[in-house]
């Protein structure tokens, strides 16, 4: 296919004016012949002589110089003449004489002339080379395009690109249109089909060419098409670019349950179904809750359906927590880079047990006897639905249904478990508590009086296992003639369960009153009351005598209480003094006795007492007459005058003592009215 073109060199040499009559010359390829970088360049040159004979055919190169050459009536009738090119000469008969060149240069100008055995000469005819450096390159854009959405491929060509270069693009072996390049202007030539595209091109010496397929005409005709671009009659191709054309997801819709809501229970699993619109290639789904990706939760299937297209089902199983309750499910899909959500969107609904509290928190709770007006609280912090009933019960029984019960007095009746129920659609939550009730304690009980001297005395008890244990004592001590106020200074010690407390800058020769309270968290008890007097100023210290047949030794009378102390700072003991002796308590319980009441024991000159005091009962006073003067003999030291004391008589033990026992104190305010004392 020959071109007449602008530009196109057409070297007309006129040796004679005499023509032959239909004479003419041509080369093939022309007006550009194309060859790749490295590769021999071939040119034909085709004649006709128009009824003349051949006499010479002459190649002739860009300088215009012979390169070969055609002589019928010579010897070696096809000759070279420069080194670098090959001729070939077997189709002479057929008027067709090639040229071989095999370092073809770029822009270099070939031409053939003929002469007639008269030299009467034809031609000539001439082409351009163009040597092509690297290989056409196709691309499209976008990189995956999608149906009904504009497209654009691109040639890009990597080499100069000579005047007249013929490019053109081909879908499967439909020739789509052409671009014949020159300095100035991109021509295209639209072929058959040409009107669904448009060419663009960018001048000299850009090395695009454009062609543009509007989105009207992206249809399913394009869908699997094969692409080139190729510079015409060269053999140079570019790579094959295969049109898959993506469908989108145009719709993605969460399946059943219907409606904007999603009930689930707690730690019960629930499935959730999306589904996309049919698209190709097929759709990728995404998960995600409160806005958190949970797609990991998810399994996704691919189905093909009709026209090469894929619908994707995507199901989520959700165990979700009540945190979760009340956030939105969100399906998403994408096979492009546009992503679709779902048009439904449901909300969470996470249905619970009811989660409850009591108050008071403490379990057991302990209240002492005879204290009012005590409530206690079941309060609903969270249910999903609202609970329909909130009550408490108490072994079955039926007490309160509105989360609140009184009790108006204390009573060790009201010990025991009770417990707060609350109901919902979901199911019963059932919280317990204690009540432990305290009672008073009992009067303590006396073990006696030891190391009596005309200031200090000390005085020893034991609890009273009868009644709730104390976990402290009271001890109070008051002169009965005294003009002065008696010391309160004591110390207070503890072997095993028997306690003691030495009373010290005592008035010689006066007689005291000594109480000792048993206390606990319910109140105190009734008082052990003692009466005892000191030595008179000067003489020896007198332990009492306690009524056996081996030895005289301190009678011990009373009776008391004993809680083993439980708190953290251990045993603590209440001293205060009084101007007056105490009066019972109300709040306390105990023995109504009288004041167990103990005086000096004179000694003998060999220290010895000389005399025994009679067996008594448990409370009864004790009579002065049994009781001698002081022996003006010699006196025992306030540390062994205990050494004898070792007998047991009746319900009466004596016990050796501890004057030298010394503790300290520290101050516990347990209310603006009290002082507390604990043995540390």
């Amino acid at each position: 296919m020959a071109y007449t073109l602008p530009g196109v060199v057409v070297l007309l040499q006129l040796l004679t004016v005499n023509l032959a009559k239909g004479a003419n010359v041509n080369i093939t390829p022309t007006p550009v012949a194309t060859v790749t970088d490295g590769d021999v360049l071939w040119l034909t040159c085709t004649y006709d002589l128009g009824g003349g004979t051949l006499g010479q055919l002459q190649w002739k190169g860009n300088d215009g110089g012979i390169v070969a050459t055609v002589t019928p009536t010579a010897g070696t009738p096809c000759t070279i003449s420069v080194s670098g090119y090959n001729i070939d000469c077997d189709n002479l008969t057929s008027s067709e004489v090639r040229l071989g060149i095999f370092n073809p240069v770029h822009g270099d100008t070939y031409s053939c002339f003929i002469y007639l055995f008269d030299s009467t000469q034809i031609g000539p005819a001439s082409t351009q080379v163009s040597v092509i450096t690297q290989t056409l390159t196709l691309s499209v854009m976008p990189s995956s395009p999608i149906l009904e959405h504009e497209l654009t491929f691109t040639c890009s060509v990597g080499m100069d690109i000579i005047e007249n270069t013929q490019i053109f693009y081909k879908r499967n072996t439909f020739l789509v249109g052409t671009f014949l390049v020159n300095s100035t202007s991109c021509v295209s030539t639209k072929t058959q089909g040409g009107q669904n595209y448009t060419f663009t091109c960018g001048l000299f010496p850009v090395r695009e060419l454009l062609l543009t397929i509007p989105a009207a005409h992206v249809t399913g005709d394009e869908q699997g098409t094969d692409w080139i671009c190729n510079i015409f009659l060269s053999g140079v191709i570019s790579n094959i670019v295969h049109l898959e054309l993506s469908v989108p997801v145009t719709s993605v819709e969460i399946q059943p349950p219907a409606g904007q809501s999603l009930n689930i229970t707690e730690n019960q699993s629930i499935e959730v179904i999306c589904v996309t619109s049919a698209c190709r290639p097929f759709a990728s789904v995404f998960w995600s809750v409160g806005g958190v990706n949970v797609t990991f939760a998810g399994a996704s299937s691919v189905q093909s359906v009709p026209g090469d297209l894929y619908i994707t089902t995507s199901t989520l199983t959700l165990t979700p927590s009540r945190a979760l309750s009340g956030q939105t499910v969100v399906c998403t899909a994408s096979n492009t880079e546009t992503q679709i959500q779902s048009t439904r969107q449901p909300t969470l609904n996470v249905r619970h047990l009811p989660e409850i509290l009591i108050l008071p928190t403490s379990d057991p709770y302990v209240i002492p006897e005879g204290q009012k007006n005590i409530t206690l609280m079941c309060t609903v912090t969270s249910a999903n639905p609202n609970v329909s009933s909130l009550v408490w019960t108490r072994e079955a029984t039926e007490l309160s249904n509105n989360g609140v019960y009184n009790l108006p007095v204390i009573t060790t009746g009201d010990a025991g478990a009770y417990s707060c129920s609350a109901v919902n659609d979901v199911g019963t939550t059932s919280l317990n508590i204690t009540l432990k009730v305290t009672t008073l304690p009992t009067t303590p009980n006396i073990v006696g009086f030891t190391v009596v001297t005309s200031s200090t005395l000390t005085v020893k008890w034991t609890p009273n296992d009868k009644g709730d244990m104390a976990n402290a004592f009271n001890i109070t001590h008051e002169c009965k003639d005294c003009a002065e106020a008696e010391s309160t200074s004591v110390n207070l010690a503890v072997r095993g369960n028997i306690y003691s407390s030495k009373l010290n800058n005592l008035f010689p020769g006066s007689e005291y009153y000594v109480n000792i309270t048993a206390i606990n968290m319910a109140g105190s008890s009734s008082p052990l009351e003692l009466i005892v007097s000191t030595s008179p100023a000067d003489t020896c210290p007198s332990p009492l005598e306690d009524t056996s047949t081996t030895s005289t030794a301190l009678l011990v009378v009373g009776v008391i209480l004993v809680l083993i102390a439980v708190a953290v700072l251990g045993i603590s003991v209440f001293v205060y003094r009084k101007s007056r002796l105490l009066s019972k308590s109300e709040n306390r319980k105990g023995n109504n006795q009288k004041p167990v009441k103990f005086n000096n024991v004179q000694q003998s000159k060999e220290g010895k007492q000389q005399e025994i005091v009679e067996e008594r009962g448990h409370y009864q006073e004790l009579d002065p007459n049994d009781i001698q003067k002081p022996s003006p003999y010699s006196c025992l030291s306030e540390d062994n005058n205990e050494a004898g004391i070792e007998t047991v008589r009746g319900n009466y033990e004596s016990i050796r003592g501890d004057p030298t026992a010394r503790h300290d104190y520290i101050e516990i305010k347990e209310d603006v009215d009290t002082r507390r004392y604990a043995n540390t």
